[in-house]
């Protein structure tokens, strides 16, 4: 349960941050942790972020931003042969946007 990628996701919900950190003081308090996953739970408490080592490299950025262009609502225009130019001359910055202002697309997750 206390995976750096579980509670990544978990400190990105869009819950009150006061509410979450609680949530960890008590799981820090009652359940029996091994000392990794103990120094993991004090650490978000005393910084109130964990490192989000899976996609904070150079490779998941460019594979996030494939995905997102396959993704993107906006490519209506597909030709008949199903292919589209994954990388145009002319890219909407916003696919970079929401890519920056995801919570889970960063290298450190806040509660905040």
């Amino acid at each position: 349960m206390y995976n750096d990628s579980l509670m990544c996701v978990f400190l990105a919900l869009n819950e009150d941050p006061e509410r979450k950190i609680e949530t960890v003081v008590e799981w820090r308090k009652n359940v029996d942790l091994s000392p990794q996953d103990a120094r993991k739970l004090d650490s978000i408490i005393s910084d109130g972020t964990i490192p989000n080592g899976m996609i904070a490299d150079e490779f998941s950025e460019i594979l996030r931003y494939l995905l997102c262009r396959l993704l993107d609502p906006d490519i209506r225009d597909t030709p008949p042969d199903g292919q589209f130019d994954l990388f145009p001359d002319q890219v909407d910055c916003s696919i970079w946007q929401r890519m920056a202002d995801h919570p889970l697309l960063r290298s450190f997750v806040s509660l905040k």
